[in-house]
């Protein structure tokens, strides 16, 4: 008990711990809530929940309270082996679901930037340009979309392994990267978004790229950064993340905070990387574009209002009588009642939003309007608001439970191309089995619940910041603020927008829980 007293005074006395850990009780509370309350009766429950995994959370942490600082094993060799095993074991993997689905995935989207990429549409950046591009690029080598999905499965593949080589340079073990690498080789949630030909694939391929740099900077304690040549390599990875998916700024910005914060030596340059980042990338969609005749993406802003539109439709489909009048008028100003009773499903906001053009209702109506109807439709039926939010959200906060976001891998049909499934029935076979596995209710939680995996990340950033570790944490506020922030925007059950969680937990995990368990002398300052 004593033990926990003073872990409990020194978190209160230390700023940074103390934040983390109530932003991580906050986190796991309301993910619990969510799972135990099924509607806004007990919504009591929630700050209840918080306190308790507060308490909890500074028990498990009293255990680590006096390991002192966490250092690293700043090693220059790499283990090339265990890089190039793991590479070819993440490609094999991919080469069965490729083979199964073989030539791959082609949705609409795709078939749009397959237009483009064939010079039969304007450029637009509805979907990222910089992925029509890369199409444009390979059909100019091998004009099929088996080329495609082989060369993007490849590159994944290769940019995997190096963050496997250089998280052996951290002194991680070839055994534990090799069974981390075996569960993303057959992982159905990574391999069949992988498999299709979606701009996430390669914000994936960005996101990972950036870990190895961050791994770098985390292993050298920031004097990576020193050079010149670093400095650009971070400013080109964080641009193409930031152009392979409009809310990527969610991950690139909060990223850059956390090493300002951390690495307070490196501050210039470090705040030079980020400018440059913010010019390029401003250069990049302004006068680059204007030169290319690239269109830009009109509704990206008119995407902040989907949690506020989803709960107001939700309210007026299920309970009219009781939605405030000012919100009926707007929403029949966009649609008739008949057509929002036959379009809207409460927890998909996906199901009427592209029936209406947000930006307009955001610039005609004003985003603090929206924000006013949609308190007030939570004061006049807040248990429609409940259900609508808690639905929108489930992706992020279901920790069991029925699997609503399988990837579905098809082809748009028909198509001009002339593009037809052609399965390998062996491959179908044995990665059939594997999907059918992986909705078992003893895998299911760790292949499919987004959930579990950030919980499991937010328990290790706690962990880390009683051991007085602070810098673990560039690699764990990216990714919430993505999560999350994607979560409000984006609302609704689509795995693939958090589908590179799956590729990094396990890697960022290993990470920080080695060094948690097993800390190191420092060995200088030496560069990766």
């Amino acid at each position: 008990m004593s033990k926990y007293l003073d872990c409990l005074r020194v978190a209160i006395d230390d700023k940074g711990k103390l934040i983390t850990w109530i932003l991580s009780s906050i986190f796991i509370g309301i993910t619990l809530s969510f799972n135990l309350v099924p509607n806004y009766t007990y919504i009591w429950v929630f700050p209840l929940m918080v306190i308790i995994v507060f308490l909890f959370l500074t028990y498990l942490c009293s255990a680590f309270n006096d390991s002192g600082s966490i250092s690293v094993n700043r090693n220059n060799t790499g283990d090339i082996i265990t890089g190039i095993v793991t590479t070819v074991m993440v490609l094999l993997g991919n080469i069965a679901y490729w083979l199964a689905y073989y030539p791959g995935g082609f949705n609409l989207d795709a078939l749009g930037q397959w237009d483009q990429a064939h010079g039969y549409w304007e450029l637009d950046n509805w979907h990222p340009i910089i992925t029509t591009i890369i199409y444009w690029g390979l059909t100019r080598i091998s004009d099929t979309l088996a080329f495609c999905i082989f060369s993007q499965i490849l590159l994944f593949s290769l940019v995997f392994g190096v963050f496997m080589y250089n998280l052996t340079k951290l002194g991680i073990s070839r055994g534990l990267l090799i069974v981390i690498s075996a569960c993303v080789a057959i992982n159905p949630a990574v391999c069949m978004n992988n498999v299709c030909l979606i701009k996430d694939v390669y914000f994936t391929i960005g996101v990972m790229w950036l870990s190895v740099l961050l791994a770098k900077i985390y292993a050298s304690d920031g004097y990576w950064i020193d050079k010149w040549r670093n400095i650009a390599h971070i400013v080109i990875a964080s641009v193409f993340v930031m152009l392979t998916r409009h809310n990527g700024f969610l991950f690139v910005f909060p990223m850059f905070v956390m090493l300002l914060v951390n690495y307070r030596e490196k501050f210039k340059r470090l705040l030079f990387s980020l400018i440059f980042t913010v010019v390029g990338l401003a250069l990049i969609v302004g006068p680059v574009f204007e030169i290319a005749h690239v269109r830009r993406h009109e509704n990206v802003l008119g995407e902040i209002i989907g949690i506020p539109m989803g709960a107001m439709v939700n309210a007026y489909v299920n309970d009219y009588d009781n939605t405030p009048e000012e919100v009926k008028n707007l929403l029949e100003t966009i649609a008739e009642r008949e057509i929002w009773n036959k379009s809207y499903r409460t927890g998909e906001w996906d199901s009427c939003k592209w029936d209406m053009d947000t930006d307009i209702i955001l610039q005609e109506t004003g985003l603090k309007n929206i924000l006013r109807m949609f308190f007030d439709t939570a004061k006049a039926y807040p248990e429609a608001v409940f259900q609508s939010v808690r639905e929108n959200t489930r992706i992020v906060w279901q920790l069991v439970g029925r699997i609503k976001w399988a990837p579905w891998v098809y082809i748009e049909s028909p198509n001009e191309y002339e593009i037809k499934e052609n399965h390998v029935p062996v491959a179908e076979s044995i990665v059939g089995k594997i999907i059918k596995k992986s909705y078992s209710i003893e895998l299911a939680p760790f292949i499919w619940e987004i959930g579990i995996q950030l919980t499991l990340l937010s328990i290790c950033g706690a962990l880390i910041s009683a051991a007085g570790s602070s810098k673990g944490h560039v690699f764990l506020v990216p990714v919430f603020t993505y999560a999350i922030g994607t979560m409000l925007l984006l609302s609704g059950p689509n795995y693939r927008y958090f589908y590179y969680i799956s590729v990094i937990e396990l890697p960022f995990l290993a990470i920080l829980l080695t060094d948690l368990f097993k800390k190191r002398e420092t060995n200088g300052k030496n560069e990766i």
